[in-house]
């Protein structure tokens, strides 16, 4: 009997591979490490940053003083239409397994989700854990950043987002939270804002190398002692030298326009993705933006806030201390026919011997805990009544504590809305 199972076994997968279509060799795939997804009249644009064998000058392929990256893009009708054209002008098929990020451009139709990011949903090497973002202005803007830091240029990306997280500066977003948050009764979310930042251009020394002066003095001479024999010749030769140091400076200024000078004598352009703002979204539209200090009231009020610093003033002297969450604690209650968002927060205050010898202790305590409350104060103001967006998520509590009360209004959060306050208490300890 066994004998006969295994043989069945056998005989299966010998018909389910002779059925399955050829795979796919590795040198046939694009690998997509970012997509930028722009919305205009003529349609959707896709813009993508795919690998890209870079290894001359490295042991390997992957050369770290280079993005590792090209860009591409297309618009079409549909997104999935956008996605053929790109494989089709490469010639490859595209592998989305190994993406990293989605930035969608200011532009883009948040109304439904699912049409959106339909394409990541139904392809099982998608992985949902990828970072969305959102752009300033478009995504192929941010696409088009080839960041020189990391393997390739979207690691570092990543990277970045990570870094402003720890810190309590931006949200946290992945692909998996925003579809669940647009799925939440009123379609909130709150997405970082990447913006492009050009560095001031640097003027190196404009002195020659050492091996350039050699050259140039024994150049110099060769000319030199071919005009005394032929005088004639002197004059072509300067013209045609003074045209080749016209072109070579054409291209040395196309060079540092670009951010590749590194030499000395040339000019270094560089190019930094930020993150300054948040985008609260409700009702599937964009509402607006909040503040670096109001983000880090929303991040305190849904206990997404690890460590931050905190700026305040105390004594009259401003100060900037660095603050570490103990707990964040949420309810809500019924107070005086009103809902009361409650939220407690401990927080550990981490400083060194010189600012508690020059602060009184309590002082600095209190500041740093008003402060703490202002941001949160005004995360609620603009995110939650002048925006409409339950991006702290009221009606997931009402939903445990006032189970009726939530199938009462599901349909309607904006009347539940007018009868919720939010109540915040900081405690501060001093490490």
């Amino acid at each position: 009997m066994k004998r006969a199972f295994l043989w069945l076994i056998m005989l299966t997968l010998v018909f389910v591979s002779f059925n399955n279509k050829e795979a796919v060799e590795i040198s046939e795939r694009a690998l997509v490490h970012a997509v930028g997804i722009d919305e205009s009249e003529e349609g959707i644009t896709v813009t993508l940053q795919v690998f890209k064998a870079s290894g001359a000058g490295s042991d390997t392929q992957i050369d770290p003083s280079k993005p590792n990256i090209f860009v591409i893009s297309n618009t079409a009708a549909s997104f999935d239409e956008a996605m053929e054209k790109c494989e089709s002008q490469m010639g490859k098929y595209l592998f989305i397994g190994h993406n990293q990020i989605i930035v969608l451009g200011s532009q883009v139709s948040l109304d439904d989700p699912d049409k959106l990011l339909g394409y990541f949903i139904k392809n099982k090497d998608n992985y949902l854990g990828v970072s969305v973002v959102m752009a300033e202005n478009t995504a192929k803007e941010i696409m088009e950043v080839q960041l020189s830091t990391g393997a390739v240029a979207s690691e570092n990306f990543t990277e970045i987002i990570d870094m402003y997280y720890s810190n309590g500066e931006t949200v946290f977003s992945d692909m998996l939270h925003f579809m669940n948050s647009m799925k939440s009764p009123g379609s909130s979310a709150v997405l970082p804002v990447v913006s492009v930042k050009q560095l001031s251009t640097q003027d190196q020394s404009s002195q020659p190398l050492s091996g350039e002066s050699e050259q140039s003095g024994d150049s110099s001479g060769q000319q030199e002692e071919s005009s005394q024999n032929n005088p004639d010749s002197s004059q072509n030769e300067s013209s045609s030298e003074a045209e080749g140091a016209e072109n070579s400076s054409q291209q040395e200024g196309s060079q540092s326009s670009g951010g590749g000078g590194s030499e000395e004598g040339s000019q270094i352009a560089e190019q930094l993705v930020t993150i300054e703002e948040s985008a609260v979204i409700g009702g599937g539209q964009l509402k607006g933006y909040i503040n670096a200090d109001e983000t880090k009231g929303l991040n305190w009020l849904t206990d997404h806030m690890k460590e931050t610093v905190v700026n305040t003033q105390t004594d009259g002297k401003q100060i900037g201390v660095t603050v570490k969450k103990r707990s964040v604690k949420n309810k809500l209650v019924e107070k005086d026919g009103r809902l009361v968002y409650k939220t407690d927060i401990d927080v550990i205050i981490l400083t060194d011997t010189n600012i508690l010898t020059s602060f009184n202790e309590d002082r600095l305590k209190e500041s740093v805990s008003r402060k703490i409350k202002q941001d949160c104060e005004a995360a609620a103001d603009k995110a939650f009544y002048q925006y409409g967006a339950d991006c702290f998520n009221c009606s997931r509590l009402i939903k445990f504590y006032y189970p009726q009360l939530y199938l009462d209004y599901s349909d309607n959060f904006d009347l539940l809305r007018q009868i919720i306050d939010f109540e915040t208490s900081v405690s501060c300890y001093i490490k």
